[in-house]
């Protein structure tokens, strides 16, 4: 059985989503909603790879998470390729 979630490697370690990162810095959604100024669902679909972040928001979004802007974009693309496999493994049934 293949596993639910496709895991990539870059440089030579394990990408982790958005959430994992904000779990890691002990840090609550709702501390990101409001600096950002955006509202909690949006944020929750940006960790669920449903929805990108602006560009703009980047660079804040790095900030607040104390981490690279490359950290935040690779973390969007793993959380989006989850959720792809995820939604791909619900249909083929």
């Amino acid at each position: 059985m293949i596993d639910k979630y496709v895991f990539i490697i870059y440089n030579n370690h394990e990408m982790r989503t958005l959430k994992q990162i904000r779990m890691e810095k002990n840090i609550q959604q709702k501390a990101i909603v409001c600096q950002l100024n955006i509202k909690q669902n949006t944020y929750s679909q940006y960790e669920n790879g449903i929805r990108q972040p602006a560009i703009e928001q980047l660079p804040k979004l790095a900030k607040i998470l104390n981490c690279s802007i490359d950290e935040i974009v690779m973390s969007l693309i793993a959380a989006k390729q989850q959720y792809a496999t995820k939604n791909s493994s619900l249909n083929s049934d």
